[in-house]
């Protein structure tokens, strides 16, 4: 049997491109929301949300510039055993 998981989008962030992150998460939740259980998270600081089950959880981060696309925010899902 397939193993259904949730989707997590990660958008927003701390830098200066946090308004385009917001609407890339806005329009990949509105096509994904069609066919799957999706959640979209603002980040507004440089954490991941708690809460976040490994087990049944994919994260889809579409964090711009900064904490997003540095490395910091990939190291935090993989420390964590978070498929993204």
């Amino acid at each position: 049997m397939k193993k259904k998981f949730n989707i997590i989008i990660l958008a927003g962030g701390i830098g200066t491109e946090r308004e385009v992150s917001i609407s890339t998460g806005k329009a990949l939740s509105n096509a994904l929301a069609k066919n799957f259980q999706v959640e979209l998270i603002d980040l507004t600081e440089e954490k991941l949300p708690k809460g976040i089950n490994p087990e049944t959880t994919v994260v889809c981060p579409v964090i711009h510039g900064t904490f997003g696309e540095d490395g910091r925010l990939q190291s935090l899902l993989e420390n964590q055993g978070i498929i993204y």
